[in-house]
């Protein structure tokens, strides 16, 4: 595949109820995309099992990176790491609990 062109920024804290929905409607968006998209989910401290889903889903999945902040920073810091991390020109930012859905980057 091409190099990637667009991040897609998803900072997580403590949804492990939401993640796994979430993760099915980002895998229906990358799969229907003409994009070149990875995903950088960004893990802010959570206290659930978040970031267990986030490691296998990443070790599964090419298309997903993560970023594991050692404690909660809040949003702000979550999303800023994922600036400083990206490496592609272009950048989008969804919330893991869908309250913007993966249709709604195109």
């Amino acid at each position: 595949m091409s190099e990637k062109q667009l991040t897609i920024l998803v900072p997580i804290y403590n949804e492990e109820d939401c993640i796994p929905l979430f993760y099915k409607k980002m895998d229906a968006f990358l799969a229907n995309t003409t994009l070149s998209c990875q995903v950088l989910l960004i893990n802010d401290g959570s206290a659930d099992n978040s970031v267990s889903l986030i490691i296998d889903k990443c070790r599964s999945d090419a298309m997903y990176n993560y970023i594991d902040l050692d404690k909660n920073y809040g949003l702000s810091t979550a999303i800023k790491a994922g600036f400083d991390t990206c490496t592609t020109p272009y950048l989008a930012y969804i919330d893991s609990d869908l309250q913007t859905a993966p249709e709604d980057l195109e």
